[in-house]
């Protein structure tokens, strides 16, 4: 109950990389974002090589969105979650 006021459901997209695989990247829409204009927006890198993203945003993302910051987050290549041979 505590998250309801501030809770943001991220959008998935998979993201065509040029070696013939995709990347997963989630967005965390901003409070105020338009369909196809996210405003400003972050991008949130994680730690690796051993971290990967999932779909639940971090605490600091839903912050973000709350104060009209939109973030974008991806897992990259060689996350565990993609497997080290991408």
């Amino acid at each position: 109950a505590w998250l309801a006021p501030w809770r943001r459901d991220p959008e998935r997209y998979r993201v065509p990389h040029p070696d013939g695989h995709a990347i997963d990247v989630w967005v965390v829409p901003a409070r105020d974002a338009e369909p196809g204009n996210p405003g400003p927006a972050v991008l949130q890198i994680h730690g690796g090589p051993h971290a990967a993203h999932g779909p639940p945003p971090g605490p600091e993302m839903l912050a973000l969105a709350a104060a009209g910051i939109s973030v974008l987050y991806p897992t990259p290549p060689g996350s565990p979650r993609d497997g080290e041979a991408i």
